[in-house]
C-alpha cells in the first residue's frame, strides 16, 4: 500500500489518510491542518454527523440503506459475552507514510468534500465503478482492482482493459454478515498469487471466499477453507 501511494502522489494525487477513531493522534500535525483549514463547501446533500466508536464517517446512509442484519453498537462483538469496547488503536499504522506537506488526514464526511472541492475535483470516476478504476490503472501506470460487493469485482490495467469477475450468486436469504469479505477476498487473491496462478484465475478464488465469508456471522470465524473455495472454483468453472 505504502509503494502505490508514494506512486500516486509523485504522479500528482492528493492521499487523504482516514484513520478512524484515532484522527486526534495527528492534531497539530500539517497534514491534519490542512484537511480542517479547507474552505468549507456545502455539499449537493447532508452529511451525516452522528458519532459512532469516536468517528463520524462510518454511519449507514439512512435514506439509501437498510438497517444492518446484526447489532454493531458494540463493534460488531459476536462473542457469548459481552466485553467493554475499548480503543485497539492510537494511530495508523506508521507503514504507510504521511506526507505531512502534501497530504491530508480526516475522518470527517464535511471535511472530504470541503478538501475535494479545494481541489477541483468534482466526480470520482464519473460515478461509475468502472470509469474509476481505469483511471487510476492509467495514472499509475499498474493493474487495479476493486471489490464491487455482489456485483463481484472488477480489474482493469494500465490499458484501460477490464475484467469483471462475478461475485457468488447468493439470495438475500443465504447473506448474515459482510464483515471480513473484503479481507477474505484479499488475502485468498494474495495467496493464489502465491500459489503461482494466474491473475484471472486468482481472481475468481478471491470472489468466491469473499461471497461464502458473507454467508456466516463474524470475521475470521467466516473464513472458508481452501478445500471449500477449490470444491466451488470447479464447480463453476470446469476444465
Amino acid at each position: 500500500m505504502n509503494a502505490v501511494t508514494k506512486q500516486a502522489r509523485e504522479k500528482g494525487m492528493l492521499i487523504t489518510h482516514a484513520p478512524s477513531s484515532t484522527v486526534d493522534f495527528y492534531n497539530g500535525t500539517l497534514a491534519r491542518k490542512r484537511a480542517q483549514n479547507a474552505p468549507k463547501v456545502k455539499p449537493p446533500k447532508p452529511l451525516s454527523k452522528d458519532v459512532r466508536w469516536g468517528t463520524n464517517w462510518c454511519w449507514p446512509d439512512k435514506f439509501r440503506e437498510t438497517e444492518l442484519p446484526i447489532d454493531d453498537t458494540d463493534m460488531g462483538c459476536d462473542c457469548e459475552e459481552e466485553f467493554p469496547i475499548r480503543e485497539a488503536w492510537t494511530r495508523q499504522i506508521d507503514l504507510i507514510e504521511i506526507d505531512d506537506e502534501r497530504d491530508a488526514i480526516t475522518d470527517n464526511g464535511q471535511e472530504t468534500y470541503n478538501l475535494l472541492a479545494q481541489h477541483g475535483i468534482e466526480n470520482v470516476g464519473d460515478g461509475n465503478d468502472e470509469d474509476l478504476i481505469i483511471a487510476i490503472a492509467k495514472k499509475l501506470g499498474i493493474k487495479c482492482i476493486l471489490t464491487c460487493g455482489k456485483k463481484g469485482s472488477i480489474m482493469s490495467d494500465h490499458n484501460g482493459t477490464i475484467l469483471n469477475t462475478p461475485a457468488l450468486p447468493l439470495e438475500a436469504e443465504d447473506i448474515v454478515d459482510t464483515t471480513g469479505a473484503g479481507d477474505a477476498f484479499c488475502g485468498t487473491f494474495v495467496a493464489a498469487l502465491h500459489s503461482r496462478m494466474y491473475v484471472e484465475e486468482a481472481l475468481k478464488y478471491a470472489n468466491i471466499a469473499g461471497s461464502l465469508a458473507c454467508t456466516k456471522k463474524g470475521a475470521q470465524s467466516s473464513y472458508a477453507y481452501f478445500q471449500k473455495i477449490e470444491e466451488i472454483y470447479n464447480m463453476l468453472y470446469p476444465e
